[in-house]
């Protein structure tokens, strides 16, 4: 049984029109995909044509995740602020941590089947056009890695807005987090470590060595520590947010 609190979050979202914006992450993620997979390589029994897929999957993700999953966490904590909600939320019997955590749950189903639909979509494409040696374990591994780094990603935008009134705080962070992850590719693996938006460029599948796309082994292991560390966090903070509020 869905607790009332994410069922009520789920509501509010209507009011916020936060299905668009999920929608746009959709189409973005999956136009990115489609946009990387469309150089000369992409045919069948070409050496690389599933490194330019698979990278795709996680180019899509860095370009379209962070700043989207920005807005709909600003959107979804702002509301709280303005309209004196954590005091009716406390009065009811939910208080500021529960309400955050039932945030991120209703905010992490829809961004999570947004990535994840475009990914499943990009594997059959995949498949139908290339059809040989299909990768599975790699597209699995790529996809649940940029699923992990996305709930990383708005369980940190969960908190920002939640302890800061200012919704373009949030958005500013996640711009920043935008253009960071378009370059990490370029830094040093211990600097994108430090970072979540670093990660998406660790979990990468393939990477360009000259001008070839090669296969790497994926930071798989690094993502899964970031996810443990990071949610464990969250589930602290709202913990202290609850007693705050008590």
């Amino acid at each position: 049984m869905i607790p009332s609190v994410v069922v009520n979050e789920f509501a509010k979202m209507r009011r916020l029109r936060s299905g668009p914006i999920a929608l746009a992450l959709f189409v973005l993620t999956l136009a990115i995909v489609f946009y990387s997979a469309s150089g000369p390589g992409f045919v069948p029994g070409a050496e690389h044509a599933w490194n330019l897929l698979l990278t795709g999957i996680g180019q899509g993700a860095l370009t379209a995740s962070p700043l989207l999953i920005a807005v709909l966490a600003s959107r979804q904590v702002d509301i709280e602020h303005l309209s004196k909600g954590w005091l009716s939320s406390a009065t009811s019997g939910a208080a500021a941590g529960r309400v955050s955590r039932a945030k991120f749950v209703a905010l992490g189903v829809i961004v999570t089947t947004a990535v994840a639909l475009a990914a499943v979509i990009a594997l059959v494409a995949g498949v139908f056009v290339l059809g040989n040696e299909i990768p599975l374990g790699r597209w699995c591994g790529i996809t649940l890695s940029v699923l992990v780094i996305n709930l990383v990603v708005l369980a940190v935008h969960v908190v920002l807005a939640a302890r800061i009134e200012n919704q373009l705080a949030g958005i500013g962070v996640g711009l920043l987090g935008l253009v960071f992850a378009l370059v990490a590719s370029g830094m040093p693996d211990w600097v994108n470590h430090l970072v979540p938006w670093g990660y998406y460029t660790l979990a990468m599948p393939a990477e360009y060595r000259g001008t070839t796309l090669v296969s790497v082994p994926p930071a798989h292991v690094s993502v899964a520590v970031l996810g443990v560390v990071v949610i464990a966090a969250f589930a602290l903070v709202t913990g202290r947010l609850d007693r705050q509020e008590a």
